[in-house]
């Protein structure tokens, strides 16, 4: 990492005091990886593969919990400082099929100036002892009613539209409910995890 990017990052660190806090459970999840270190490697990692990126809803947060995932993947501790810096050559996963000189970073270059101030924020407003799980749990089942009411929406256009009763039938069976039971599945480990996590420390 460069010296001035180095130095854009701490005076970003600097100025959090002037930004609302961030409570959401997706803010406080990647506030909490970032605070995982080598100790919690394993952990983390297992965290990573339990909460699918497509589960977070806001871009910017969603990016850097791509960008996390990555490094963790090959095997570095990730902090602000490394995500940052492998951004400039990570674009988001949505534009992994876009022309890199349409990505959002060739666009709109401050859009780095934007993730330094996010992971700046989660980062000094997260708590390094917190229970990731527990904002696990929130996260993929808020990705579940949000899922439950996406295919909601599409059914009853479907129903409207007239669709071929089989039609309906097998984006039923086929689809829908396969989405909804992993969903659910991966809610209901984190769930049975963050509860042991809590009966150990009792």
């Amino acid at each position: 990492m460069t010296a001035a990017l180095a130095s854009s990052f701490d005076d970003l660190m600097m100025s959090t005091a002037t930004r609302p806090p961030l409570w959401e459970p997706e803010d406080q999840f990647v506030g909490a990886l970032l605070h995982m270190g080598a100790r919690h490697r394993a952990e983390r990692q297992a965290l990573i593969e339990l909460v699918p990126a497509t589960a977070l809803v806001r871009p910017i947060t969603r990016w850097a919990y791509e960008l996390i995932s990555e490094l963790s993947r090959r095997g570095i501790d990730p902090d602000p400082t490394l995500v940052l810096t492998a951004a400039r050559r990570q674009p988001p996963a949505a534009e992994a099929d876009t022309r890199p000189d349409l990505t959002t970073t060739a666009l709109r270059p401050n859009v780095l100036g934007e993730l330094g101030g996010y992971l700046a924020d989660v980062y000094t407003q997260s708590y390094a002892d917190a229970n990731p799980r527990h904002y696990a749990q929130e996260i993929l089942d808020d990705a579940f009613r949000r899922a439950a009411g996406a295919w909601g929406a599409r059914l009853q256009y479907m129903a409207d539209a007239y669709a071929d009763r089989q039609d309906i039938t097998t984006i039923i069976t086929d689809i829908m409910r396969g989405e909804l039971r992993e969903l659910w599945q991966r809610a209901e480990r984190a769930g049975r995890t963050t509860t042991d996590n809590e009966g150990r420390e009792h």
